[in-house]
């Protein structure tokens, strides 16, 4: 061997959401610094950056977001700082201030030299990776997201030879499949042709307001992948396994199973069909590392083909609370009126609204897994207990410290809940740190 890539020894570490809008470095909790220390002492880190940023040069966008997620460029320093050499754009506040603000974004985090994947300018850039060079090998880093409201405005658009192409990111889109009672589904039709609806019909499935319900013995929800985007992905993702020494696929999906807690009115934990047929796909096509985000709690953990998949690892950073400017139609949305200002709508939005992650301690609770390759086969994945603060005050909230041995208990105690439909075990290596039984 003539290189040390050639060997396939790696660690690469693994965040969820990073959504950083004030500085960090400055604290010296031995907790806090540990946090980056496991970041740091990986040859690679890798997230999600769940936020844009710039200076606010061009309006808000979409009327549909809670919380316009925007942080001002020099905090993009703040995540260099905690070890990140590669992150994950595909997200549903990617189009918050428009294509300007996601261009804006893509700008400012190549001047400071963070690779990011899942968005550009056109299609071709969405779905390419992103590289990064370490001293034991290349990675390729890519993304893409599957929740949006208005999916035909953020999806990134290819170029002809005569014009060039639409900037947005690298969506996966699914299909979704209503299955309800004979009765009920005979009531729907008969609404169908009440109200003189002519979208799709048959004897036994129907279109009806735009979701499709499917004659049943009784009620049930199945997912499955678009195959556009699918196949899409799976040849870019080929693609990059000839050009690097592992492929690490981030993937944003708010998208709920059909079973468990609702963590808030629009969580929950469990993995819905097409998610992991989307991340089995990945793997087969020759993915090292597939990790998710999104829901803002964690879902279960499997070992698929020798290959790990965490399909959510939650929040990171989660400064969702402490936003400097927030737009009019956020302040709509949960009923404040134009004069309320930013400190009134945290308090209303993370106490009373719809999303209240603080009535949910699984929101500020998340792991940092550290996956070790040798010889190009997965060795260890070691898991590090984090808390993000939960029932501290909303100046502290949400940054990541190592969790205390009872915090750490009920991560422990979530993941074998929600992994054992993969049956992934863990074994406890002390109170905060345990390893996938491989």
């Amino acid at each position: 061997m003539i290189y040390a890539a050639e060997e396939g020894n790696i660690s690469i570490a693994l965040a969820g959401d990073v959504i950083l809008n004030r500085p960090l470095s400055h604290y010296r909790e031995p907790g806090f610094l540990r946090v980056r220390e496991i970041l740091t002492g990986a040859d690679a880190a890798i997230g999600n950056l769940e936020s844009l940023y710039h200076d606010w040069e061009m309006p808000y966008g979409s009327i549909y977001t809670a919380a316009y997620q925007v942080g001002r460029p020099e905090m993009l320093e703040e995540v260099k700082w905690l070890g990140f050499g590669g992150m994950g754009v595909a997200m549903n506040h990617s189009f918050d201030c428009g294509e300007a603000g996601l261009l804006a974004t893509l700008d400012n985090c190549r001047a400071r030299g963070i690779p990011l994947a899942g968005a550009g300018r056109d299609l071709g850039e969405a779905r390419s990776p992103a590289w990064v060079e370490t001293p034991v090998g290349r990675i390729a880093v890519m993304s893409a997201a599957t929740t949006f409201a208005l999916t035909n405005v953020v999806h990134a658009g290819p170029g002809r030879h005569d014009m060039p192409g639409k900037p947005g990111i690298s969506m996966l889109r699914h299909d979704t499949v209503n299955h309800v009672p004979a009765a009920e589904f005979e009531a729907m039709a008969r609404m169908r042709e009440g109200l003189g609806l002519r979208e799709p019909a048959s004897a036994e499935q129907i279109t009806f307001s735009g979701s499709v319900f499917r004659k049943g013995d009784g009620y049930g929800v199945t997912t499955s992948c678009g195959r556009e985007d699918l196949e899409d992905i799976a040849r870019y993702v080929r693609a990059a396994k000839q050009t690097s020494d592992f492929v690490v696929f981030s993937i944003h999906a708010h998208d709920n199973g059909t079973t468990g807690k609702w963590c808030n009115a629009v969580h929950r934990p469990s993995v819905p069909d097409f998610l992991v047929e989307f991340c089995h796909r990945l793997i087969d096509e020759g993915c090292d590392v597939v990790f998710g985000h999104g829901p803002h709690v964690m879902r279960g953990i499997e070992i698929y083909k020798g290959r790990p998949i965490f399909y959510s690892l939650g929040n990171f950073v989660f400064n969702v609370e402490t936003l400097e400017k927030v737009p009019a139609p956020s302040y709509t949305r949960i009923g404040m009126d134009q004069t309320a200002i930013p400190g009134e709508w945290t308090e209303t939005f993370a106490h009373e609204s719809l999303w209240a992650w603080t009535r949910e301690p699984a929101c500020y609770q998340t792991v940092i897994p550290v996956c070790e390759f040798r010889g190009f086969e997965l060795a260890g994945v070691t898991l590090h207990a984090v808390d993000l603060g939960y029932g501290t005050k909303t100046s502290q909230r949400g940054r990541p410290v190592i969790a205390s041995p009872q915090v750490a208990a009920e991560i422990w105690a979530w993941l074998r809940e929600h992994s054992e439909r993969f049956g992934t075990r863990f074994t406890e290596i002390d109170a905060t740190t345990a390893r996938i039984e491989l």
